[in-house]
């Protein structure tokens, strides 16, 4: 009896072993279907993918032989369920290869499918580059009407068609693949030279994760040719890629700014987190600050004549970083700024924009959010349709609307004289809804619509605007937006909101961009503000890992955090 009971236990110990395998792709798939609340243990509390394997006798080895083979179709296991289920709901062409990733992942990872599967990193097959012409004319007609100012930055003359071709691949995926893939590339690009590497679109192409499976695992190799093309004219022509190293030097505190963009982040977590989840998602924010003065370090780093030399600012290799020193003339003298922006309040009072606005005396007891509540309040409430926002709390849904941080002076430097222009002594706040603040009903293209509206206009044009005007005077009375320069003092956060778990926010200054990630703060900002004393001592301080700390916990983008963890490109060690 003894050695019966022994014999037992050994036999049952040797079956768990051999299905450890099998019990291991089980537990990932009943996460995964759990994550889309969908069925998947039969009445005895049995897994599919085990019952499958159960039935046809399966065990770890022929799993293992299954999940190696080097081409989908030839795998069993992809029809453990004829009804399996996709995210979204969605009906994939390549529904065997989807179903064979999702295995292999089980296969891979023992803690596959723990996360958010609603954001979860997606493949795409070969199938997925190919387009009906009759799908095209929605899509095309939409993005016309709706994204003028992109359209006629570049995809009008994309003779490639490349462009066009990723946007249609994004909305037939109901996914932003072509924005996963342009900001992928540009913090990889970003990440690369803070490592002294320089990463040319085409070495990206050849060492990013996911550009390797479109440049080996398809046979067709126009997929992957569509990508750098579509990324190259997407920096070129649509929204020029932030400089790497900046020759602006913004005269201001980094640590103010830093505590600024705190308050925005804040804000829109606030706002995205409410009581109803995404009651007030999608909307766009864009948080803006104009600065004072701006200087040029057109020599990159080396000694300029009117600055500061002194061995604190001596970088390592002997020379010197720029400090600007504005009580020289001949400095003031021989720079070229002058303010862009003029008089905000009459820009928007010539246009009947109603706006919100204070002086920042008490900025550390009055946060941002609070603001925002007396110009809903005291503003947006008085709009047409507040009611049913009000009704269901739901402001800014559907909305666009902006918040000018103006720090300039109103005094007068070398050639500028911002004297005059209703500029005060305080720091001020407005907030307000710039034109065209709605969103488009039809959704398909919103992805590009952000982009779209943050280049048309945030502060409307001067009423003395002419089109034909040149120069210093067009600076000075054209609408200002993201593609303008504005001499480098005009700085905007975008925040695009498409849900609280999906929060995507850009850096524009100088008409250039690029996704802002948190560490930025003390990574990539500071290059961009004069090296003095106090910058540099804040840009290394505990109290600006507080700050980035902060803005981590609330800055949520779940799917793109999921992209770039999957597949950005393996740093160089």
């Amino acid at each position: 009896s003894t050695v019966f009971k022994l014999r037992t236990t050994l036999e049952s110990a040797m079956a768990e072993d051999d299905e450890k395998l099998v019990n291991q792709i089980d537990k990932g798939m009943s996460r995964y279907y759990a994550q889309l609340n969908k069925p998947y243990e039969n009445d005895e509390g049995e897994g599919k993918f085990k019952e499958f394997c159960d039935v046809n006798e399966f065990r770890d080895e022929t799993v293992r032989e299954e999940m190696e083979v080097t081409d989908f179709d030839d795998c069993y296991l992809v029809d453990f369920d004829e009804d399996f289920p996709f995210a979204d709901d969605q009906k994939p062409d390549n529904r065997a290869e989807q179903i064979f990733e999702i295995l292999k992942k089980c296969y891979e990872d023992p803690e596959a499918y723990t996360g958010d599967l609603t954001y979860a990193a997606f493949k795409v097959s070969q199938r997925d580059f190919e387009i009906e012409e009759k799908e095209k004319d929605e899509i095309l007609n939409l993005f016309k009407t709706q994204c003028k100012k992109v359209w006629n930055s570049g995809f009008e003359n994309d003779k490639s068609g490349s462009l066009l071709n990723l946007l249609f691949i994004s909305t037939k995926l109901r996914r932003p693949y072509l924005q996963l893939l342009a900001d992928m590339y540009a913090r990889d690009r970003l990440a690369a030279y803070q490592n002294d590497i320089k990463l040319k679109l085409v070495d990206w192409g050849n060492q990013n994760r996911h550009m390797v499976k479109l440049r080996d695992g398809f046979k067709d190799k126009r997929a992957y040719e569509m990508v750098i093309s579509a990324i190259r004219l997407w920096y070129k022509r649509i929204l020029p890629l932030m400089m790497l190293r900046s020759q602006i030097k913004i005269l201001d505190k980094l640590e103010d700014i830093c505590e600024a963009i705190q308050e925005g982040v804040d804000m829109v977590y606030n706002l995205s987190q409410t009581k109803a989840l995404n009651a007030t998602c999608p909307f766009q924010y864009e948080f803006c600050i104009a600065y004072n003065f701006v200087t040029m370090d057109s020599d990159h780093h080396t000694i300029i004549p009117g600055v500061q030399h002194d061995e604190d600012n001596m970088n390592d290799g002997g020379t010197y970083s720029y400090v600007f020193d504005e009580n020289d003339d001949d400095e003031l003298k021989t720079n070229t700024f002058f303010d862009c922006i003029g008089d905000v309040k009459k820009r928007l009072e010539d246009k009947k924009i109603k706006y919100h606005l204070e002086l920042r005396e008490q900025r550390k007891q009055k946060r941002l959010v609070d603001s925002f509540k007396e110009y809903l309040e005291k503003v947006a409430s008085k709009e047409q349709g507040y009611d049913e926002y009000k009704k269901n709390n739901q402001y800014p849904r559907n909305r666009r609307f902006a918040s000018v941080i103006d720090r300039r002076k109103p005094e007068k430097r070398g050639i500028n004289d911002n004297t005059g222009k209703q500029i005060k002594d305080k720091e001020e706040l407005i907030i307000f809804e710039p034109p065209e603040s709605k969103f488009p009903k039809d959704h398909k293209v919103l992805d590009l619509w952000f982009y779209n509206s943050s280049k048309t206009v945030i502060i409307p044009q001067t009423s003395d605007f002419k089109d034909e005007d040149l120069d210093e005077k067009r600076l000075k009375t054209q609408a200002v937006n993201t593609e303008v320069p504005c001499k480098g003092a005009f700085m905007v956060l975008s925040f695009h909101v498409l849900s609280a778990d999906e929060v995507r926010v850009y850096y524009y200054l100088n008409g250039q961009m690029i996704r802002f990630f948190p560490d930025d703060l003390k990574n990539y900002l500071p290059q961009f503000f004069i090296q003095d004393k106090q910058n540099k001592a804040y840009a290394k301080s505990p109290e600006i890992e507080k700050v980035i700390a902060n803005i981590k916990d609330k800055l949520i983008d779940k799917r793109f955090e999921a992209w770039y963890k999957e597949y950005r490109t393996p740093e160089k060690k």
